[in-house]
């Protein structure tokens, strides 16, 4: 008997093989299609049409073969090119696991896919079901009070098989193209090819794919040390390296819950080159720099916050270290923040600037001017980028050099909230002594303000001028203290608006390259070519973009110097007076005065008239012609013989040395 039901039992196993494998061909195929396809739709909302060979076989594996394969898009896209086209699909399952739990995928194979993903100027995406389409938007802010934000709900875990395995499966030679009307923007990527590696959800689970963008390669592996422990937020450990021509990118550390935590690195020849070839439409980077980059960081990340520390950042030579903070506020109204602490070696910000900056003389305001031919600039300003992010920076660099400008040890603070921009350099070594620069931008309002107070203590003035202007024939140690603010959303706004105050000091300096005592007194010049100032001093104002300065006095050996006038930055020009005056005395020691010969400083800023003021010199004549002769006999010559001397010439190149 029981040999019986074991004859009956193995007789019917072989009947079921048998009608499994040969009933499916007496099947027409179509007879599957249609309801595969539309269970297909109803699960996804596409349209799946097959327009080659469609075959299906259950068994030694259930399986569908499609040829010429369309994933139309949804209806309510209004867009007529197909999501996906492919040459073929080829899925294979084993059967005989399934019974137990298991799922088995023995082939799921994409050939020659071409992806096709866009968006709408409607911002509709083609990617989307018409249920995630017509969702509310989330209102803007301001048009809407804020709320508060809702708690989130703990992470499930996923419903997986018993087990899962992937033996084959790949996309093979697969272009996707992306096209977004919204913002213009468009690529593609070809020759695409992925492969999914999985012996088990207790297994590592593996991912490799390769492409070419904009004509270079990319490669990309992934592994995650198990899916089960994955899909159910436990700590799953995860690696990911991208290598291409121009960039390589790392990631390896652990997944647990919604936080991560490993290290991040990133290496670049060169991000000039890198940018082109991202984004080949963008305006290139205009820098003389390779910008090659290598930065590596310990990385602990949540939903809302990531800290890296241990952050080591070069690029190309400078090289900086610290730690960084990036914040994502829960209302999405509110900007991202970030906090940064880093020390640099010497900031050398000559090799990013353009050609035409580095060659720059110096980086007086004229610049602004010159490059508008004649007239500032009235274009809006984009002081967008303040109300971007939110944070706190603080760098401590062994340096800083801008053009032909150097600084020593010096430290860098700025604070970003909303829109307002606070930033100092606190006692910076700047030639010799200490320079402080406090700097404030309000964007908050209709109209941005600015305000910049800067001191300098003890600073040489001499190689301070020739790196900002190209000017040194002044030298001295000087202090000074200015407060200047101003208002607009262009430069010619700001330069309009410009109101201050300031004081200056310089103390045991020299004018090189002219000895002008032995000028005023009609002498050859002979020797060393030098002026000795005892002192220098004055003060100033500035109101609607115009300095104005009323008691400039030059202490000389032998010589007096005042000066007044008024540098007006919204014309460009400049209207000062100085009037240099002998200073001697007699055997008994009363002092003698010569006869002051004003000097006119007039008309455009970058090409002023110098000349001496003849007019006044006569009308001082006339009105006490005996204080006049007694001046004039102390100076040992004529006026007119005075004004013959070829040397008065270098009064120009002693004024255009201040």
């Amino acid at each position: 008997m029981l040999r019986k039901l074991i004859l009956m039992a193995v007789t019917l196993v072989i009947v079921l093989i048998v009608v499994a494998v040969v009933v499916p061909y007496f099947i027409p195929d179509n007879t599957f299609k249609g309801p595969i396809l539309r269970r297909v739709q109803a699960m996804t909302g596409y349209v799946v049409t097959t327009n080659g060979r469609f075959q299906f076989h259950i068994f030694p594996v259930a399986g569908v073969t499609m040829k010429d394969v369309t994933l139309s898009n949804m209806p309510h896209n209004n867009d007529m090119q197909p999501v996906v086209t492919a040459k073929s699909v080829d899925v294979e399952v084993s059967l005989m696991p399934l019974l137990g739990g298991y799922v088995e995928v023995r082939r799921l194979v994409l050939d020659e896919p071409q992806i096709h993903l866009h968006v709408s100027k409607d911002g509709i995406k083609n990617w989307q079901s018409s249920r995630q389409a017509t969702q509310p938007a989330v209102p803007a802010a301001g048009n809407a009070p804020a709320q508060a934000a809702k708690p989130q709900p703990a992470p499930t875990s996923a419903v997986l098989p018993r087990n899962l395995l992937l033996s084959d499966v790949k996309l093979e030679d697969g272009t996707v193209t992306y096209d977004d009307e919204a913002d213009n923007s468009h690529w593609a990527m070809k020759k695409l090819n992925i492969a999914l590696t999985l012996n088990g959800i207790a297994s590592p689970f593996t991912v490799e794919a390769s492409s070419e963008w904009n004509g270079k390669n990319i490669a990309v592996k992934g592994k995650l040390t198990t899916l089960k422990t994955f899909f159910n937020h436990e700590r799953t450990g995860i690696d990911t390296d991208i290598e291409s021509d121009l960039l390589s990118l790392t990631s390896h550390g652990f997944i647990d819950a919604m936080a991560y935590s490993g290290k991040v690195g990133a290496k670049s020849s060169s991000l000039k080159a890198l940018q082109a070839w991202l984004n080949p439409s963008a305006k290139p980077l205009e820098t003389q720099a390779k910008l090659a980059l290598d930065v590596s960081s310990d990385v602990s990340c949540t939903a809302f916050m990531c800290d890296l520390t241990n952050v080591s950042l070069t690029v190309d030579k400078i090289e900086a270290k610290g730690s960084i903070r990036t914040t994502r506020a829960q209302n999405a109204a509110q900007p991202p923040q970030i906090d940064a602490n880093l020390t640099t070696n010497v900031l050398d910000f000559n090799p990013f600037l353009s050609e035409k900056q580095a060659n720059a003389s110096g980086v007086l305001i004229s610049d602004a001017y010159a490059e508008t031919n004649g007239r500032w600039s009235d274009k809006p300003m984009d002081f967008s980028v303040l109300k971007a992010v939110d944070g706190t920076i603080n760098i401590v660099a062994d340096g800083i050099v801008m053009n032909k400008i150097t600084l020593g040890r010096t430290a860098l603070r700025a604070k970003l909230r909303g829109g307002q921009l606070d930033a100092d350099i606190a006692d910076a070594v700047m030639y010799g002594g200490k320079a402080n620069v406090v700097l404030n931008i309000n964007a908050t309002g209709a109209e941005p303000m600015v305000e910049k107070h800067v001191t300098l203590s003890g600073v040489q003035v001499q190689p301070l001028l020739k790196a900002a202007a190209d000017l040194g024939r002044l030298s001295g140690t000087a202090d000074m203290d200015t407060t200047v603010s101003s208002h607009g959303k262009s430069i010619k706004q700001l330069v309009e608006s410009t109101s201050g105050s300031g004081k200056f000091t310089l103390n045991n300096g020299a004018i090189e390259g002219v000895d002008l005592v032995n000028i005023i007194a009609n002498r050859p010049g002979s020797g060393a070519q030098k002026t000795p100032i005892n002192s220098m001093n004055g003060s100033f104002t500035v109101a609607g973009g115009v300095v104005s300065n009323r008691d400039l006095t030059m202490v000389l050996p032998t010589l007096q110097v005042s000066g007044a006038g008024e540098i007006n930055f919204p014309a460009y020009s400049i209207n000062y007076r100085l009037t240099p005056q002998m200073q001697t005395a007699d055997k008994s020691g009363a002092a003698k005065q010569g006869v002051g010969v004003p000097v006119l400083i007039e008309g455009s800023l970058d090409q002023p008239s110098i000349h001496p003021d003849l007019k006044a010199v006569a009308q001082d004549a006339l009105k006490n012609p005996q204080a006049f002769k007694d001046q004039l006999k102390n100076t040992r010559d004529s006026l007119k013989d005075q004004l013959k001397n070829p040397n008065v010439k270098n009064l120009k190149n002693l004024l255009q040395g201040f």
